[in-house]
């Protein structure tokens, strides 16, 4: 496994000028895009990041496809972002797959990096997969492991949560 570590803290638009001083690079999580495939950008002082970080989950029509593709590449440009991270948190349709795919090409003819959510690692083959780091069962280095034989290129995605529980934990909750 590599050895190098980059850590990338992932930034709420509301919580960019307090994390600036860290010294961290940062996912920037200021980009939303529409059921019909507009990009919107959260109204910040200061954009320029190391990730830029999308959720695809609310596009529903691809009949837009090259036109937010394009305005994607554009504020990956224009704000020096060296990476795009693309995720989904609802059902996976075709033009998720489709948008992800273009964005790949683009990413990899621009020279920039490109990190994906498991559920769209079928369509971006050369992107690293984000694998979550909370786990039901086994060990992380073992999911990681598996996680690196299927994928190739992976990044781990550490999850902090605040559970109170009791064990012995007999349901698994």
């Amino acid at each position: 496994m590599d050895k190098h570590i980059n850590l990338i803290l992932s930034v709420l638009p509301e919580n960019l000028a307090d994390t600036e001083h860290l010294g961290f690079d940062t996912a920037q999580m200021i980009y939303k895009v529409s059921p019909t495939g507009f990009l919107y950008r959260a109204d910040c002082r200061n954009i320029a990041g190391s990730v830029m970080v999308l959720d695809l989950s609310p596009l529903k029509d691809s009949a837009r496809e090259s036109y937010l593709i394009d305005d994607i590449i554009y504020e990956l440009d224009t704000h020096n972002y060296r990476a795009l991270l693309l995720d989904i948190v609802a059902s996976v349709l075709p033009c998720h797959h489709s948008c992800a795919r273009e964005l790949e090409k683009q990413c990899i003819s621009s020279g920039k990096k490109l990190f994906v959510c498991q559920s769209l690692s079928e369509s971006c083959k050369n992107a690293s997969v984000l694998i979550p780091s909370a786990i039901s069962g086994g060990t992380l280095s073992g999911r990681l492991r598996e996680a690196k034989k299927q994928y190739g290129k992976i990044a781990l995605e550490i999850d902090i949560s605040l559970v109170d529980f009791i064990l012995p934990s007999r349901n698994g909750q």
